[in-house]
């Protein structure tokens, strides 16, 4: 949050670049709705523009109404192969492919399995820094409750909560072990339960582009998750 679709396109064009943009791969970047304040350090990058989020993280209406803004834009736009998110729009990214999986499981109630890979709107997706992804029915209920791996062990409420959390496609967790919401984003790489693949940027909350050495492991993360899509296909 604090930042824009045009700052991503700019953070992520030296990872894109690698990844063939233009050539092998197109991008459309979804503006948060919501206006926010610049997130720190961005406004001595990026000055003289507007700064969004996605959701307000205090508003159960405000996070579910993004999820209904996204479905209609993928609905309206897509389809889609993949989906790209850093920090709280990689959280979004995660709740609203699990809504999918959810949905498809509730309309094939006889099916042998509850979810596949085959019922997310998206192949794969690319994590980096994310937020700790959010239980979607305790936002209905209006109560605001961050999904943890952990916690599948734990009270019978806490179980039931990480159980409905769906993400069974590839994913690429590009964490950064100076990142202070580290946590939160290895929280979310804990609960994929497809195919996934974990790397340490090594820096902040942040996606780096001054280093070659870091965007070529992260393209090759990414690449790596690619195929794992096309293999599960």
């Amino acid at each position: 949050m604090g930042t824009s679709s045009d700052i991503f396109a700019t953070q992520t064009a030296g990872l894109r670049s690698l990844l063939g943009c233009g050539n092998l791969h197109t991008f459309d970047f979804v503006e948060g709705g919501v206006e926010s304040p610049p997130a720190p350090g961005i406004a001595a990058l990026f000055p003289n523009t507007d700064y969004y989020a996605y959701y307000d993280p205090k508003s159960p209406q405000s996070i579910l109404q993004a999820l209904d803004d996204l479905s209609a834009y993928l609905t309206d736009e897509g389809p889609f192969d993949g989906v790209m998110g850093f920090s709280q729009g990689a959280a979004l990214a995660s709740m609203l492919i699990s809504r999918f999986c959810n949905n498809a499981s509730v309309s094939n109630k006889e099916a042998s399995h509850t979810y596949t890979a085959s019922s997310s709107p998206f192949s794969f997706a690319i994590f980096i820094c994310a937020a700790a992804p959010l239980c979607e029915d305790s936002l209905r209920s209006g109560t605001i409750k961050h999904l943890d791996p952990d916690e599948r062990g734990g009270k019978e409420e806490d179980r039931k909560a990480s159980s409905t959390f769906k993400l069974p496609i590839p994913v690429a967790n590009i964490v950064g072990r100076k990142d202070p919401d580290l946590a939160a984003s290895l929280r979310l790489a804990g609960l994929c339960q497809g195919p996934s693949v974990l790397l340490d940027h090594g820096a902040g909350h942040e996606i780096p582009s001054g280093s070659m050495l870091v965007l070529r492991q992260m393209a090759e993360c990414v690449e790596e998750v690619i195929a794992k899509a096309t293999l599960v296909q």
